[in-house]
Formats: structure tokens, sequence, C-alpha cells
């Protein structure tokens, strides 16, 4: 009998329940791996177990990293030389370098900035020149390493504020990408899964927030095209998942990807869309396993 292990927190209650539901439906185990939790069980994962990692912290990814065995099936690419597969930790720098090295449309960015930037006013003229040159004038977007549903993404209107965060981010060791600013009031997530996109939705942006998916946002299902579901497609396996929620934006009727979101909270999605998300991945996992046992 299959195992599902959920590596988890008390903040996803929501989602671990869709997961607990699913796994009830197909009659499978559920573990619910909370880290909350005071010393949670540090399993050594089998041949019949199904791992999901639902959270982003450091101290979850240790925990995957140091369960998983070459026998552990999971929603990565890529394994190492022994076979065990390997838990990506991909930071929006690492994404946004490797959409731009798969050709995947995406946001102008700059991804380095000089550490001595506000030192001398020659350093800030060499910082204008790189930006406009690449970028374009002002407003840029800021976005932080570990930015969330928005929280870590900043705007600067200027280049003088622009010079002020970089300042803040660089005192605080704070790892960040700036990008050029594309004015959207909607955007679009679909949740990918294998080689198809099995739910999707259109953002609006809250009133007086220049973010279309920030907390607040306003969403509602929606089928896109052909062209945009490919495109999700091929991000997401471009950062070596088979699961991801992919933000799109447009500007003047082109489409870019922002980012693949790995690991995928997709309570609102299930919802708006009515389907039934934690169980096609759960389905999904177990039809990677059964190919892989037939391979060997």
């Amino acid at each position: 009998m299959f195992t599902f292990n959920l590596i988890t927190n008390t903040r996803n209650a929501l989602l671990n329940e869709l997961f607990q539901r699913a796994c009830a439906r197909q009659r499978i185990v559920f573990n619910e791996l909370n880290l909350d939790k005071p010393f949670p069980l540090r399993p050594k994962f089998g041949s019949h177990d199904l791992v999901y990692r639902a959270v982003v912290t450091q101290a979850a990814k240790s925990y995957e990293r140091s369960a998983l065995t070459p026998q552990t099936t999971t929603l990565y690419r890529h394994f190492d030389e022994t076979g065990l597969p390997i838990p990506l930790t991909l930071t929006a720098i690492d994404q946004a370098l490797l959409l731009e090295r798969h050709n995947i449309p995406a946001p102008r960015t700059v991804f380095a900035v000089q550490k001595t930037v506000a030192a001398t006013r020659s350093d800030k003229i060499l910082l204008r020149r790189q930006l406009n040159k690449s970028l374009g004038e002002p407003p840029y977007i800021i976005k932080l390493n570990g930015s969330f549903m928005g929280i870590g993404t900043l705007k600067a209107d200027s280049f003088s504020s622009l010079v002020s965060i970089i300042d803040y981010l660089r005192d605080r060791k704070i790892d960040f990408m700036i990008r050029e600013y594309i004015p959207v009031t909607k955007s679009a997530r679909l949740v990918v899964l294998g080689d198809q996109v099995v739910a999707s939705l259109e953002f609006k942006a809250p009133l007086h927030d220049f973010r279309s998916n920030a907390k607040g946002a306003v969403a509602k299902s929606k089928t896109f095209s052909k062209k945009i579901t490919e495109m999700a497609v091929s991000a997401t396996r471009a950062l070596g998942f088979e699961f991801g929620g992919v933000d799109i934006l447009w500007h003047n009727k082109t489409p870019f990807v922002a980012e693949v979101n790995f690991p995928c909270v997709f309570v609102t999605a299930a919802r708006k869309t009515e389907v039934d998300i934690a169980s096609l991945l759960i389905k999904h996992l177990i039809a990677k396993h059964k190919q892989t046992q037939s391979h060997t």
C-alpha cells in the first residue's frame, strides 16, 4: 500500500485537509509530517512512499533531503548519480536565470548590483546607465529571494528611491534582483502537473496595489490559450519540477513568466476551479511510481 507523506506546517491547515481527504478517497495512507509539532518523526522513505514538501523553509528542505532515498517517488525530475531525487530549492534569481537559459519569455532582469552602489557619485551614474540600457527608465521592481504572494516584491518609482532600497537590502544582507516594471491589472496562475495544466486562475489586482496576485486580489477560474498553457508547462519543466504554480503577466498582449511556485499552495485554485488537484497530484505520483517500477 502507498503512503502519501506531506511535509507541511500548521499554516497549511486547509491544504493538509485537502490531501487527507484525497488519500481517504483513494484508500492510501496519509502521513502528515507537521514541522510545527515538537520532534516530528523523521522517517527514511521507502519504495511505496510518495512525498510532497508543501513549505519553503530551510528546515523543511533539510528535513526532506535527509529522508529521501532512491526508491522515493517525488515531483522532482532530476536525480543524482546514486538515483536519489534532487529536491531543488531554487531562489528567485536561480529561476530567472534558468528561464532565460531556456528562452522562456520573462521580464527583463538585472541579476547583480555592485555592493558599493551608493558609495560614490560615479557608482550611481554607472548603475543608472546599466539599468537604463537593460530595463529602460523607472519604475523598477525589486524582487527579494523568498518572496511569497507579493510579499517581498517592491516597486521603486525613481532611481533615487531604488538606491535607498538597495542600501537597506545590502545592509541586511538580503539577496535581490531588479526587474522591469510591467504595468498590469490582471495576471494568471496556471497549475501545472506533469505535462498539462490542470487548473488556472485570473487575478485582478486589489485597489491601490501594483501586485496583481497580492493578498486581497480577486481570483476567478479561467481557461487560457494553448500558447499560454504550453509556456507554463515549459517553464515548470525547465526548472526541474513536475508540479508548480506558474504566474504569467502580460505587457502589450505579450505574455511573460513571472515565476514558477514550487511548492504550490493550490487551495484557492482548487476552490475556484472545482478541480480536485490534491487527488490528481497523488494519482500522478502513483503512476510515476508504477512506471519507474516497470523499467527496473
